[in-house]
């Protein structure tokens, strides 16, 4: 969120499971994030859920940021990576 917030996208990309960083480039990333109207309102959900509680599962941890929305996280190589913020 903090890579989001400075306009890194190539630190935000490096941050994403592996799916998605097949998916994207750094560049495809900030292109997306600019057109999607709830982009910047995702990412102020997802800061808020991080002071709320955590699940911890075995593959990787859920933070919940509303009715059947997480921003959902998986362990690749021993680190969290954000798989989703839905």
């Amino acid at each position: 969120m903090d890579a989001v917030g400075a306009g890194n996208w190539n630190r935000a990309w490096s941050l994403l499971s592996d799916p998605l960083r097949a998916r994207y480039t750094p560049e495809r990333l900030r292109e997306d994030f600019k057109r999607e109207p709830l982009s910047a309102e995702r990412v102020r959900r997802a800061r808020l859920a991080l002071e709320k509680d955590v699940r911890v599962t075995a593959s990787g941890a859920e933070f919940p940021i509303g009715k059947g929305r997480a921003v959902r996280l998986v362990r690749e190589a021993g680190e969290y990576r954000v798989a989703a913020i839905e």
